[in-house]
């Protein structure tokens, strides 16, 4: 569901592969996340190109990461799918990451 890369330059990536981020996976995500900033990243690459659907405490575990890594950090998310771009231009979160839409996560060597 969830794999991790650590990359160079205080970096680290995070694919989520599963079509949900929800209630149901939201605190695995979140906890790995939290590893990789305790561990020193200073920006956490997101892929949620599979992500189809996001509720309420998927948001909630992405906002927690934001406040997590601090002012001098920052979370990405790359290749949100239109639905969630939808969401977090709602609630106005896509201004609390950065979305990248095209490439890849820098230095990203996923297995």
């Amino acid at each position: 569901m969830i794999s991790q890369n650590r990359t160079q330059h205080r970096s680290a990536n995070l694919r989520i592969s599963s079509p949900k981020l929800n209630v149901e996976n939201c605190a695995s995500i979140a906890s790995e996340g939290k590893s990789l900033i305790t561990a020193g990243a200073k920006e956490l690459v997101i892929d949620v190109s599979e992500v189809t659907f996001v509720d309420s405490s998927g948001i909630g575990a992405l906002v927690s990461l934001r406040k997590k890594i601090g002012e001098d950090g920052r979370v990405v998310l790359l290749n949100p799918q239109a639905f969630v771009l939808k969401v977090l231009s709602l609630i106005r979160m896509n201004d609390v990451f950065e979305i990248r839409t095209t490439g890849a996560p820098r230095g990203a060597a996923y297995g």
